[in-house]
């Protein structure tokens, strides 16, 4: 027997079809495939989102890429070729120099003041005066590209940092010359910011041509 408070089976069986009658009410059949149709399109339009905005990022990454092998292929090309290749000819007749900046038995300032007494003032430095400006022109163009994220900075940073740590060491009182000389401020300054900022696979002290 059941108690008072507790529903006979009758009044169970009644309340069941009652519920069933307020829910059809509430969520009626042609109201339900409206609202599954919209999500259904909302579902659709958001992946299609989705996937715009992830092809445009592939896309932006394949572009950076590129530049990024566009400038490690002008290194090797001229004229950027035969400026280092200057650079090696005046590096291999200071075989001395060479073997300080190998050891970094140099301090950056008696290095600058070895320079002065034995490169500029004699004017050694001359034959190369060119192709350190054009090192240097390539060096600032990596940097804006990398700077700017316009090139791919893992590959700009494997490639070139170490490259650019060494030729800023080797170069800087050869620039600090050369601004001193013309007057233009901004000669090596793109070299030093990449070198201080980029991340190389490995350290050196060699200078490059």
């Amino acid at each position: 027997m059941s108690s008072p408070a507790e529903p006979g089976p009758a009044a169970t069986a009644g309340e069941a079809p009652a519920r069933r009658s307020r829910i059809r009410r509430f969520f009626k059949p042609e109201m339900d495939i409206d609202t599954l149709a919209h999500l259904f399109t909302l579902v659709v339009a958001v992946a299609g989102m989705a996937k715009f905005f992830y092809d445009q990022d592939q896309a932006l990454k394949a572009e950076n890429r590129a530049r990024a092998i566009t400038y490690i292929n002008a290194y090797t090309e001229e004229p950027l070729l035969g400026s280092r290749q200057a650079l090696y000819d005046f590096w291999a007749g200071q075989p001395e120099l060479v073997a300080m900046l190998r050891k970094q038995s140099l301090t950056p300032r008696n290095y600058a003041a070895m320079l002065a007494a034995s490169v500029f003032r004699t004017g050694a430095e001359e034959p190369i005066r060119e192709p350190l400006l054009v090192l240097d022109s390539f060096y600032s163009q990596v940097s804006f590209c990398e700077s700017g994220g316009l090139c791919d900075t893992g590959i700009i940073d494997s490639y070139f940092c170490t490259h650019a740590r060494r030729d800023a060491q080797a170069y800087a009182p050869f620039f600090e010359h050369l601004r001193s000389q013309s007057g233009d401020t901004r000669i090596g300054r793109e070299l030093d910011a990449f070198a201080a900022r980029c991340t190389p696979p490995s350290d050196s002290a060699t200078p490059t041509g």
